[in-house]
Formats: structure tokens, C-alpha cells, sequence
């Protein structure tokens, strides 16, 4: 048992050095037969989700008084830009919905009753219990985001079409479990509180990950590298797309 357990953790190591500094060759050699010898890409997937999944779990909540900004497309407002309304949903946020005073209560319902209807009650529910509605989101997340690995092969399909399904799927499960492996990584910036360096960390990562796809994308598939970069591109905005539709999708469910 002891061997076994060994010889997994070297094939796990082994593997994600592979992932991290490799882009594609993962996939090249699940393509050529080589699968016994690395962790088989749904297990690679599972592990790296269920470690930014247990970091995400555990990140405090930056700190965003004066700062944030519940309009659409939430971002960090500019400086002293933010409305009563704002300040209250952050101060609900971060201090719990009773500590807000009769005015600050109502300056925060207009605030939300001005949104989009279909976001109002995902704002009530992140001023109500952000706590309990981040929890209930991440327990349904992994399933969703799962589900998108069979569609980014497809996506794949649409930009490479001489290739069997399979080879895609290989691909996205790896490229799938890479992803996860940045986001955790940063998810480490949250614990700073800042909200500037998350924003550093997330277009750090963001980049990353849009150069790591074109390295991949050419190691599998070929071509130059002005194709490949375009591909990258179409497929990045699409898998983007896709990924920030099911976060929101599950997030307005949660609300719910």
C-alpha cells in the first residue's frame, strides 16, 4: 500500500511539472498512448479543482470600504465616486446587514432596487449572507464548471476540425485543470485584503493564461504561430464567456 501511495504521489508530481512547465505535452501524450504513466486527466482535473475550490472556500473578503461598486459589471469605483448606497452594501458586507443604521438601509435598497431586475436578488442575497450564499454557490460550482470541459472540446472542435472529439476532450481536461491550478494560486492574493492586488493578480493570471493556451494549442495542433495566436484568442473569449456565464448563473441560483 505504502509503494502505491508513493509511486501515485511521483506520477502526481511528475504530471503537474508536466502541466505547469509543458503546456500541451500532456495531451500530445495521452494522444500517443503514453497515459500510464501520468494521472489520468479527469483525476489531474478533480485534484486541482478541489484545491482552488478549498482555497476559495477560505479567502477573506477584501477590504472594500470606500471602494466598491455594485454597478453593472461590479468593479472598484474611484475614489469617493462610490454613492450611500454602495458604501452600505459594503458596510452590510463586511459588518453584517444589522449594522447598518435605518438610513443606510434604505440608501442600499434604492441602490439595489436601481440595478437590472434579474441581479437585484443576488445583490439582496450577498448583503443578506455573503457567507452563506458563497458557500451554497461553491457546493454547486465544481459540477457546472465540469460540464464546461465537454463543451470547450467542442469550441475546440470549431477552430480544429480535422482532429477526433477525444483529442480535444484531452485537451480541455488539462487545460481545465491548469486554469484551476492559476486560480488558486490567485486566490493566495485575496489574503491580503487588497483590492488592487487582486486585480493584479487576476490580469497576471488572466495573461498567463492566454500565453499558456497558445503554447498548447501549437504543441497539439500546429500551425504558425499569427494562426494559432488567433485561434487562442477566439477560443479564450469563448471559454471566458462560458466560464463567467456559468459563475453567474450559479450565483443568481444561490440567490434564490
Amino acid at each position: 500500500m505504502y509503494d502505491e501511495l508513493v509511486g501515485w504521489d511521483g506520477k502526481f508530481a511528475r504530471t503537474i511539472r508536466l502541466l505547469l512547465t509543458r503546456p500541451g505535452e500532456l495531451t500530445r501524450a495521452a494522444v500517443e498512448g503514453q497515459r500510464t504513466r501520468y494521472v489520468r486527466p479527469v483525476k489531474l482535473y478533480l485534484s486541482c479543482s478541489v484545491l482552488f475550490f478549498l482555497i476559495q472556500a477560505n479567502v477573506p473578503f477584501p477590504d472594500i470600504d470606500a471602494e466598491f461598486d455594485i454597478g453593472f459589471g461590479f468593479g472598484v469605483s474611484e475614489a469617493g465616486a462610490e454613492t450611500p448606497g454602495e458604501r452600505a452594501l459594503g458596510k452590510a458586507i463586511q459588518s453584517g446587514i444589522a449594522s447598518l443604521t435605518p438610513t443606510e438601509h434604505a440608501d442600499m435598497d434604492r441602490e439595489i432596487d436601481a440595478q437590472p431586475r434579474p441581479f437585484r436578488p443576488m445583490l439582496r442575497a450577498i448583503a443578506n449572507d455573503y457567507n452563506g450564499l458563497m458557500r451554497r454557490a461553491s457546493d454547486a460550482m465544481p459540477r457546472v464548471l465540469f460540464v464546461l470541459v465537454p463543451v470547450l472540446a467542442l469550441v475546440l472542435r470549431l477552430f480544429y476540425r480535422g482532429r477526433h472529439y477525444p483529442e480535444h476532450l484531452y485537451f480541455a481536461t488539462y487545460f481545465g485543470a491548469f486554469v484551476f491550478v492559476v486560480l488558486a494560486i490567485e486566490s493566495v492574493a485575496a489574503y491580503t485584503q487588497s483590492v488592487p492586488a487582486i486585480a493584479v493578480a487576476q490580469l497576471v493570471g488572466a495573461l498567463i493564461i492566454v500565453v499558456y493556451v497558445v503554447i498548447a494549442l501549437r504543441r497539439v495542433y500546429g500551425g504558425s504561430w499569427l494562426a494559432t495566436s488567433a485561434k487562442a484568442l477566439g477560443v479564450s473569449l469563448i471559454y471566458g464567456a462560458l466560464w463567467s456565464s456559468a459563475v453567474l448563473a450559479v450565483t443568481l441560483w444561490a440567490s434564490r
